[in-house]
């Protein structure tokens, strides 16, 4: 799904923005960084944070890293 949405992003030069709190969508953003690279360096993930000041932000390699890991990244 995350290779069509980009794909599709690219061909008609637009941004998505897309919210999700599942586990599933977070480890096929990290799957994609395996398989596709270039097309996961299109992507981050940014978590919002009550305590933070500003959003935190992952990119395509770390979401890769924090799921090979299990480390939780959605808050």
């Amino acid at each position: 799904m995350w290779r069509f949405v980009i794909e599709s992003a690219r061909r008609l030069d637009v941004q998505v923005f897309a919210t999700s709190h599942s586990g599933d969508c977070i480890r096929a953003l990290a799957w994609l960084q395996t398989d596709a690279p270039d097309l996961a360096a299109e992507v981050s993930v940014h978590r919002i944070d009550r305590t933070e000041p500003a959003a935190v932000r992952y990119s395509a390699a770390d979401i890769e890293i924090a799921a090979r890991h299990h480390i939780e990244v959605r808050g």
